[in-house]
């Protein structure tokens, strides 16, 4: 057998110093050993094995806020203050600001407890090494007031950030007249509140403009209820059943249409030239609103396009579910492209309707023509078709450093072949793995995390622990493992929450026998550091993930 042509060469021949990536680079050489005539951005990848975060530095201390994301451009880190009335950023000053006090500590974990010597030194001063801040500006004034501290969203050229802030509203204070747009909203589940959207300018944290939705209920969780494509945004009303369309022009909102009671703007300025339009209490109103019936309408000319004996069956079928239609309820959105939204309708509790047999629909409307272009059944096998091989048109993010996407079934062969065994391992296939995968559609709009350490063609961890999708996850009793994707070498650890390294148990000092905590993370667009957020009991707990040259990693 050649020597040369052996797996145990292959495995020596991946060299993860830098220098000779550095001079590979410089030749045009890619990690197959092919010659480009140019180097191109594939060569980056190899380069993030270089400079893993190996070091974990637990339970920071920091200024009493929350953390939530950093700007598209890794320079700021926006927070929200401990009373949820002031918005905070913080200027980034780079990882390479803390080499110099990091450099002599060689273990990969600097424990919660440790109050004395360098350990102590690195807990007390890594935030200031870190972070400087920028502004702080103070956007409320009342207790019943709050900023809602799990939304935030980013203008597609990086320049402002949008939040918003609600405010109750007492049953008794209720204006006596609303606009109601379905039947649904006679049984609407949810307390009203009054949000208050701001444009924050990143630069220097003025508010540049700011627009209302009073006596409503927006989802806000998770940017559930907005999505945003280059200067449009759009806001989804669950209790009007409306779809707000704004515009996004030089750091100012301007209301562009609504679509919901009538399914284009101008169509409520013809109604208002009929007379009996002004009499009509829209109180009353309990029929389907303009968009509902569009799809009305898009279903039954589908079912016209069936032949004989099966169109007469799928007709009985229409009317059969007409009752299912008109109870269904607009509950989430995104853009797929700036001129077509993705709807989804969802069966909410209704005293009038008990069925198992339909419980969503997904609905794709033309912005431009105003017209129903697809509905989708919650079964439909090429809805999730689309999804699993066009994923990163759903997700529609994309690292401005790499220029490449979070790692998913469209770009990565290890998760395209774990979806396909999931759907396989179905009785009936496609059919019963759409019930299964379709739910998670609509995504939420900048909802993944782009950094390069999380590229799972480069490394090999535990999905069900830490992921691209920006969600809390529970926090395991062991760290997780970075191992390279080629090779299977560890790279580094990444050590959650309270942990006693010596014992290789989980120790923890703020609540002893508690539940399971929840951990979120916070990534850096680029560079190897990120922040993971655990919560425990009434506290949270802050743990730092940083690259320090002098950190040795045991194998």
């Amino acid at each position: 057998m050649d020597p040369l042509n052996s797996h145990t060469y292959l495995r020596r021949d991946k060299s993860f110093n830098l220098f000779h990536l550095l001079t590979d680079r410089e030749l045009g050489i890619d990690r197959r050993h092919y010659i480009h005539r140019r180097p191109s951005k594939n060569f980056c990848v190899d380069f993030f094995k270089c400079i893993p975060p190996n070091l974990t530095i637990a339970n920071v201390e920091k200024h009493t806020n929350f953390i939530r994301k950093f700007s598209p451009d890794g320079k700021f880190l926006i927070c929200f203050s401990r009373d949820q009335q002031s918005f905070e950023s913080y200027k980034f000053l780079g990882t390479t600001n803390a080499c110099k006090m990091l450099y002599k500590w060689k273990s990969e974990y600097v424990p919660p407890d440790c109050n004395t010597g360098l350990g102590h030194e690195i807990r007390q001063n890594i935030f200031s090494q870190l972070f400087q801040l920028h502004w702080s500006i103070q956007l409320t004034s009342t207790f019943m007031r709050a900023l809602y501290r799990e939304f935030s969203i980013f203008t597609e050229d990086g320049k402002y950030i949008i939040i918003a802030s609600h405010m109750p509203i007492q049953e008794e204070h209720l204006p006596s007249y609303y606009t109601l747009n379905s039947i649904g909203r006679m049984h609407f589940e949810y307390d009203l509140f009054w949000y208050r959207f701001y444009m924050v300018r990143l630069s220097d944290g003025a508010v540049s403009d700011t627009i209302e939705f009073p006596y409503d209920f927006i989802k806000l969780s998770h940017n559930h209820g907005v999505t945003l494509r280059r200067n449009l945004m759009v806001v989804v009303s669950l209790f009007h059943q409306t779809i707000n369309i704004l515009k996004l022009c030089n750091g100012k909102f301007i209301r562009s249409n609504t679509i919901g009671r009538y399914p284009h703007g101008t169509d409520e300025c013809i109604c208002k030239h009929v007379p009996e339009y002004e009499n009509c209490c829209q109180m009353l109103d309990t029929g389907n609103n303009g968009l509902k019936q569009k799809i009305l309408i898009f279903l039954y000319r589908k079912v016209l396009n069936f032949q004989d004996e099966k169109r007469t069956e799928m007709i009985q079928l229409f009317y059969r579910r007409l009752f299912i239609y008109e109870a269904m309820q607009i509950y989430k959105l995104q853009f797929l492209d700036p001129d077509h939204l993705l709807i989804r309708y969802d069966l909410h509790k209704h005293p009038n309707v008990q069925t198992t047999e339909l419980h969503k629909l997904f609905v794709v409307y033309n912005l431009v023509d105003n017209e129903i272009v697809r509905v989708s059944a919650e079964n439909a096998s090429d809805l999730l078709l689309y999804f699993v091989y066009y994923c990163d048109y759903f997700r529609d993010v994309r690292s401005i450093f790499t220029g490449r996407a979070p790692s998913s079934s469209s770009n990565n062969v290890q998760i395209r072949y774990a979806q396909m065994r999931i759907i396989n391992a179905f009785p009936r296939g496609y059919f019963d793995a759409a019930y299964r995968l379709l739910p998670q559609i609509p995504l939420s709009v900048q909802s993944y995390s782009v950094s390069p350490f999380l590229d799972l063609n480069v490394f090999q961890y535990d999905t069900q622990m830490v992921s691209a999708l920006e969600r809390p996850r529970y926090s395991n009793c062991q760290p997780i493992r970075f191992n390279d994707r080629e090779t299977n070498l560890l790279l580094y650890r990444m050590y959650l929450g309270i942990f006693d390294q010596e014992n290789k148990d989980k120790h923890n000092l703020l609540m002893p026998g508690g539940p399971k905590e929840l951990i979120a993370y916070v990534f850096h667009p680029y560079e190897p550091f990120f922040i993971s957020v655990q919560k425990i009991g009434n506290r949270y707990v802050t743990n730092f993930h940083i690259r320090n040259e002098g950190t040795i990693v045991k194998r």
